[in-house]
């Protein structure tokens, strides 16, 4: 839903009654479906709410994987794709705990940040890992994205062979699955602000029995880790500029592809 009577933006300070939202500033309500359901001073209806017309607009929304999401199109267009279903995630999964949330606002378009998907020589010299690491899928088909790194992380009982898998659904959704040390799922979720700014929603789950073995304290190690590198990723997408072509050698990433997948989800 967007504005109300008149001019009210009801997803502040609303209350929900019912199956209905009721607006703070003169307490109309709203159903579903952007129909006003109940003015609780009006003698006479206004002619739409009388003949029972959506006087709102409406969102599509999904909620799975333990989040709500929302469809966003600028010209109101019906999804297109669904939302991929995380077996983590899934509230009745026992084996796996809670989510541990967290949010970021970054100065940038949101493809910056869905290029570092791309970008594995980038965690050498931005985050400091031992090594780059290898980049042994990176794959597009249709609004599905998907990339497999192998790592090496030096741990005091020696080097670690791990993996970092990725799949985007979409520009806004993505997975993000470590595994090594301590298998880490992420729900990685990107909003659009504005052209230049963007709302990052970071969901993490772990194994139920590391959080509760003494694995914990490394388990809440790679979440911080994780966030650390967000900080340090966000310093450079803070002051970044865009190209359209820039200057590339053959040890970086596959950014012409990323951007030729990613071209269809944007619009003029």
């Amino acid at each position: 839903m967007t504005n109300c009577h008149p001019s009210t933006h009801v997803a502040k300070g609303s209350a929900v009654v019912g199956e209905s939202i009721v607006c703070p500033f003169h307490g109309w309500a709203y159903d579903g479906e952007g129909k006003c359901t109940h003015i609780p001073y009006a003698k006479n209806m206004p002619p739409k709410v009388a003949r029972e017309e959506q006087v709102l607009g409406t969102w599509h929304v999904r909620e799975i994987n333990q989040c709500i999401l929302v469809w966003y199109h600028p010209h109101g267009e019906a999804p297109t794709y669904e939302p991929l279903e995380i077996a983590e995630a899934n509230s009745e999964n026992s084996d796996w705990g809670e989510l541990d949330s967290h949010s970021w606002e970054i100065n940038t378009h949101m493809q910056e940040v869905g290029e570092n998907a791309v970008d594995s020589v980038h965690f050498l010299y931005v985050h400091g890992t031992k090594d780059i690491p290898d980049a042994e899928v990176m794959e597009f088909e249709g609004h599905t994205r998907r990339g497999l790194l192998r790592t090496r992380n030096p741990t005091p009982q020696g080097i670690i062979e791990g993996s970092i898998e990725n799949q985007n659904i979409g520009p806004g959704l993505a997975v993000v699955r470590f595994s090594g040390i301590v298998d880490t799922v992420l729900l990685a979720h990107l909003t659009p602000v504005t052209a230049t700014h963007t709302r990052a929603f970071y969901a993490f789950i772990q194994k139920a029995s590391d959080a509760e073995s003494g694995k914990s304290r490394i388990a809440e190690a790679i979440v911080r880790n994780i966030c650390q590198q967000m900080e340090e990723d966000r310093i450079i997408w803070d002051r970044k500029k865009y190209y359209e072509k820039p200057m590339l050698c053959d040890g970086d990433g596959p950014f012409a592809k990323f951007r030729k997948w990613y071209k269809q989800f944007l619009i003029e």
